[in-house]
């Protein structure tokens, strides 16, 4: 049995290429002004029109119906959606804390009372500060990329469990120790 699913395209250049050496099927996507590669086992088959892609399954033996329905769901989520999919929060606590956009991709972050760290974020993410500069939205549609941006941000002031500064994701729970106290007499 061979299965084939049609996908409407939208805004979005696809090549597909055969590869020779590999005998690997790859697509090439150009999508708002990026690249991506994905490369594709030798099973399925993609016939590009000029307003749908057609992808089919070859009848093996190791492949089966519920893995075409996984791949045809990854490429209508990841690549055919102009959106960006994911999202992460940051609020930073503390007096004098705050996130601050300096040029168009750097994000200036004041942490403890010594410095201003600046980074350089990637084009493939979007990003807002809210709540006069407490808040971070980090959005992009490369999850990988988002979680290692926003962990990045994350440790580059360790959160202090006692006082309650610092940065933290807005799901995070946080529980705060108490400071022992000096009894006088």
């Amino acid at each position: 049995m061979i299965y084939i699913n049609q996908l409407k395209l939208s805004n979005n250049n696809i090549l597909n290429i055969l590869d020779n050496k590999t005998k690997l099927n790859k697509l090439l996507i150009k999508h708002n002004n990026k690249y991506i590669y994905i490369n594709i086992i030798n099973y399925i088959n993609i016939n590009i029109t000029l307003n749908y892609i057609y992808i089919s399954l070859k009848p093996n033996f190791l492949i089966s119906k519920k893995f075409f329905i996984l791949f045809n769901k990854l490429i209508k989520k990841n690549i055919l959606n102009n959106t960006f999919n994911y999202s992460i929060k940051l609020m930073i606590s503390g007096i004098g804390y705050f996130f601050k956009v300096k040029n168009n991709n750097t994000l200036t972050i004041k942490v403890e009372n010594t410095h201003l760290i600046n980074i350089i974020l990637p084009k493939d993410i979007n990003f807002n500060i809210e709540n006069n500069g407490l808040v971070l939205i980090l959005k992009s549609f490369n999850k990988e990329l988002l979680t290692l941006i926003a962990s990045k941000i994350k440790l580059s002031s360790k959160f202090n469990i006692y006082k309650g500064k610092g940065i933290y994701y807005s799901d995070e729970k946080i529980n705060l120790k108490n400071t022992k106290k000096i009894k006088t007499s």
